[in-house]
């Protein structure tokens, strides 16, 4: 599955980010251009000159294949205008089309503490080699030492007997301990003969043998555990419904991965769960916003937006917090504030 991942590019200065398509390269590298779009706004395409109505392909700084992944390089143009929160990224050429989580980067003018700058982990210095000990060399037996072969016995001749005496004397010398010691090897032999002939003591009784028991095979997992694993791509593929890419999405939250979560809330609702539309509309919505979350600043007109999917859902929940939206929109724009005027037109009757 194509995923995207987006971060700050650390070899600029602020306003820079990286957009790796995994998988892209093969496809994509030929001609990277890109769109970026966001929903819920007339001018929701990002143009060269900033958010604009009309359609608008960007071009990059650069592009590179890093294995098989495409990667390219975006500048101020691109990050500046763009706020955290879900927008849609399309390549056309490298066949991706998914709803992404921009992340939180430095802007060129400052005044935004980058979230996505991803840390090098530091290197583990590596463990000293095992100290090597030279093991001593096994002495040779004395018995194997070649030695220096002996001169040879002189010819016969004066004095050739006594000679040959001295070489009985030492025949002698050398076969009298050897035949004596053979009665010795024999009484032990005969020993140790006697002690094996005995009979061993009969094994001590073990439990009778049980018949083997065959274990029932571990269940497999089920999807729904399988399916919160993985890209944003792997859920939505392993996901029946989009009830069931919303669970996977409030399990991720729940567990700490909200930028994940609301993407596939996104995705969710674009399939048609009213659930995951109110869910996004309670994130955005000013009466209900929450600072420190995955969305850095309430949007009436998001919230608008997503209200109206859960309503068209008949998901009877969204009916109060809209209205309550609806209150409040009508009182901005009886103080003049345009936008608020426009939301109102835009998303109610």
């Amino acid at each position: 599955m194509t995923a995207a991942v987006i971060t700050a590019d650390r070899a600029q200065r602020g306003g820079h980010a990286l957009i790796r398509i995994s998988g892209g390269a093969a496809s994509g590298l030929a001609d990277p251009r890109f769109r970026l779009t966001r929903e819920g706004y007339e001018a929701g395409v990002l143009g060269a000159g900033g958010w604009q109505v009309g359609d608008a392909l960007l071009h990059p700084l650069d592009a590179r294949a890093d294995g098989p992944d495409l990667v390219f390089s975006v500048g101020p143009a691109v990050v500046d205008p763009l706020e955290s929160g879900p927008v849609r990224l399309v390549v056309p050429s490298a066949g991706f089309d998914e709803p992404i989580f921009w992340p939180e980067l430095p802007l060129s003018r400052g005044g935004r503490i980058s979230t996505g700058i991803v840390v090098p982990a530091t290197a583990e210095p590596k463990p000293p080699p095992p100290e090597t000990r030279q093991t001593p060399e096994t002495p040779v037996p004395p018995e194997v030492v070649q030695k220096p072969p002996s001169h040879a016995a002189p010819p016969p001749g004066p004095g050739g007997g006594k000679a040959f005496g001295l070489a009985n004397v030492r025949m002698r010398r050398f076969l009298t301990p050897a035949l004596c010691g053979i009665p010795l090897l024999a009484v032990a032999g005969g020993g140790a003969w006697w002690a094996l002939r005995q009979p061993s003591p009969p094994p001590a009784p073990g439990p009778a043998p049980t018949q083997a028991t065959t274990l029932a095979p571990s269940p497999a997992p089920t999807a729904r555990r399988d399916c919160a694993q993985g890209s944003v791509a792997d859920v939505v593929g392993c996901a029946q419904d989009p009830d069931a890419i919303f669970a996977v999405a409030q399990r991720q939250w729940d567990a700490g991965q909200s930028d994940q979560a609301v993407v596939l809330m996104q995705i969710a609702s674009d399939r048609g769960s009213g659930t995951s539309a109110l869910r996004l509309a309670q994130l955005y919505d000013p009466n209900t916003f929450r600072p420190g979350g995955p969305i850095p600043r309430p949007n009436a007109r998001q919230a608008a937006q997503y209200y109206r999917r859960a309503a068209q859902a008949h998901h009877d929940a969204a009916t109060a917090p809209r209205e309550a939206l609806r209150q409040r929109l009508q009182g901005e724009a009886g103080n003049g504030d345009t936008l608020a005027g426009l939301t109102l037109r835009d998303f109610w009757p």
